[in-house]
């Protein structure tokens, strides 16, 4: 079976293999991963697979792959490449193209004479096309691996002078830890460029110019170029990799219940499914130029992305006071909860619990809270009890075998993995990190495996649960049947790491005690 070697970007490596596994549902294609050869901090990941028609469509969704290389041989140095290229079968193929060689370092970069020095040791292989720069007709990589950067870290005095020192083989920088700090020092930080001739192995191959991926929407949805976005927007990059955890594709059936400016929305149906929003506060959906005209906000970038087929609309709710009829028809749940940090999160209800008098006020002989201006009383909503409503809102919308995909915040020195809040309904299918330094937020990914539905006695708190229980599938009762007896659903750390974030992070996560 033919091997590739797969080019990611160096950054968000915690995220690579579980964006290749939903690749691989995606595209219904079937790889073999070479674990022995991968390195999280080597950017490749080496595959099997049946032909480069099928890694073409494997990699046309991802956003972390830059290219395919077609792996042709490997060595210790440019000798052994010399050695064990006979063994390459169809190399014959393409003597005669016209083509050009890439000369690409990990872990270290080339000057253009180091270039030109290898392309010429490189003669054995016979090509005997033409040298095309600019169309070529294949593209030959060689593809050195350094290993991991050598980072040296040295701490200075405060009052030493901020100089860049430049020295062979050395490149510095030098950087203030975060203002929250008190009494700390500057921080010195050499990188330590390899040797050209201390590469660990060289890998050869024909890049697969045919293979493009999704990496270019990075640029069609980047925040600079987007006409209305507010302080949490997700960055363009984030938000794909969210929409391939959750398998947004044609005919899929996507919400988001913290919708903010509707980042998530756009990338899902970029990708075709139909997608759907709610927030709190409809300022966001609506934006300032909405509020005064209709066209603004959200609905803005639907129309600047001719997505108006595609997004089905917005609405102002409360996740816990969700008006969306209690039924599993949500393929999927994707969203970025609000931390407390940008945007303050808040639910419906009052810090007294008691109904003001100025709600009951009789207005044009309306009480006040039924008037349609009437805004309803918040309160302030703790990280951890937004994650355990979200999970529960999921396992009731959700169908069976559904996503539900949102980012957590944590402390990076507080978080163990019992911090995940856990649901009888919902398996952990990735967890995924951007690390921030102090902080980092998790790319959480969940999926449906029991059908759950609310208690459909209740009609008054569910009005349509007669025409539900008419329509209730045979398959649905059995799903009933096996979690009648299950214990609690959920279940988390008693004090976990997304725990009053808002606060530690404010306070510059004291506890950290980040000074040592």
């Amino acid at each position: 079976m033919p091997k590739y070697i797969l080019c990611y970007a160096q950054t968000h490596e915690s995220f690579r293999f579980p964006e290749l596994t939903e690749l691989q549902k995606l595209s219904n294609v079937q790889i073999s991963i070479l674990h022995e050869y991968y390195e999280p901090t080597i950017p490749l990941i080496h595959i099997d697979c049946e032909s480069e028609e099928y890694v073409c469509k494997l990699v046309s969704r991802s956003v972390l792959i830059k290219k395919v290389v077609e792996y042709w041989t490997e060595g210790s140095n440019i000798e052994n490449l010399a050695l064990n290229y006979k063994a390459i079968n169809h190399i014959n193929d393409f003597t005669e193209s016209s083509h050009k060689f890439l000369i690409e370092g990990i872990g270290r970069s080339f000057s253009l004479p180091e270039q030109i020095e290898y392309i010429e040791k490189l003669n054995f292989f016979g090509f005997k096309g033409k040298i095309n720069l600019k169309t070529p007709q294949q593209t030959f990589n060689l593809i050195f691996d350094y290993g991991p950067l050598v980072i040296k870290i040295d701490d200075i005095s405060p009052d030493q002078e901020n100089d860049n020192i430049n020295k062979d083989n050395t490149c510095v920088t030098q950087k203030k830890k975060k203002k929250f700090l008190k009494n700390t020092n500057l921080i010195t930080t050499t990188t330590i460029k390899p040797d050209i001739n201390s590469f660990r192995k060289v890998y050869f191959g024909r890049e697969i110019t045919k293979a493009l991926t999704s990496r270019y929407l990075m640029n069609k949805y980047n925040l600079k170029t987007r006409k209305y976005l507010g302080n949490t927007s997700m960055e363009a990059e984030m938000s794909l990799i969210a929409a391939n955890m959750a398998s947004a594709s044609p005919g899929k059936f996507i919400y988001d219940p913290f919708v903010g400016t509707g980042s998530l929305l756009l990338v899902c149906s970029e990708f075709g499914a139909y997608t759907f929003g709610s927030d709190i506060d409809g300022r966001q959906i609506r934006g300032t130029a909405g509020f005064r005209t209709g066209v603004g906000g959200i609905n803005s970038n639907i129309k600047e992305y001719n997505l108006e087929p595609l997004i089905l609309g917005n609405f102002v709710a409360d996740i816990t006071n969700c008006p969306i009829r209690p039924q599993a028809f949500l393929d999927a749940i994707i969203t970025d909860p609000p931390y407390g940090v940008r945007a303050g999160a808040k639910k419906l209800g009052r810090k007294t619990g008691a109904v003001s008098a100025r709600s009951l006020q009789l207005i044009d002989g309306i009480p006040n809270h039924a008037r349609d201006d009437y805004y309803p009383p918040t309160v302030p909503y703790e990280m951890s009890d937004v994650i355990v409503d979200l999970l529960t809102f999921a396992a009731t919308f959700l169908v069976v075998g559904g996503r539900l995909v949102f980012w957590l915040p944590t402390v990076t020195e507080e978080y163990s993995d019992s911090d995940i809040p856990t649901n009888n309904h919902l398996k952990l299918i990735a967890n995924s990190e951007q690390n921030f330094g102090a902080w980092t937020r998790r790319l959480i990914t969940m999926e449906k495996i029991l059908y759950q539905v609310p208690d459909l006695q209740n009609t008054q708190e569910y009005p349509f649960a007669d025409d539900f229980n008419k329509i209730s599938t045979e398959s649905n009762q059995n799903y009933i049947k096996n979690i009648s007896n299950t214990p609690e659903p959920m279940s988390q750390s008693e004090s976990p790491a997304h725990k009053n974030f808002r606060e530690k992070y404010f306070t510059g996560f004291e506890k950290l005690n980040l000074n040592d």
